[in-house]
């Protein structure tokens, strides 16, 4: 969590800062139980709420290709509960 929080330097924000974490946050941290508020207590505030039951969080640039952005998407369901979290590049 305090990996995942941690202010990023400039130098920094041109590297792949936590796409390896979302990996690991996805298969081991993220469960169907999960309400939108559960993922923000672990995560922080995210980069993107849409408002329209998806939030969005920054990785860094992880392509290799030093421009496009990835981040992590977590959507839920009407519901309110976790449906499904990825990883997209930008």
């Amino acid at each position: 969590k305090d990996a995942w929080q941690r202010t990023i330097t400039e130098k920094e924000s041109s590297t792949c800062y936590r796409g390896n974490m979302a990996k690991d946050i996805i298969k081991n941290s993220l469960s169907a139980e999960m309400k939108e508020q559960d993922v923000i207590s672990l995560l922080g505030k995210p980069d993107t709420n849409t408002g329209t039951g998806e939030i969005r969080y920054i990785l860094g640039m992880c392509s290799g290709l030093g421009f496009d952005y990835d981040a992590l998407h977590i959507y839920f369901k009407k519901s309110g509960e976790l449906s499904h979290a990825k990883i997209y590049q930008h």
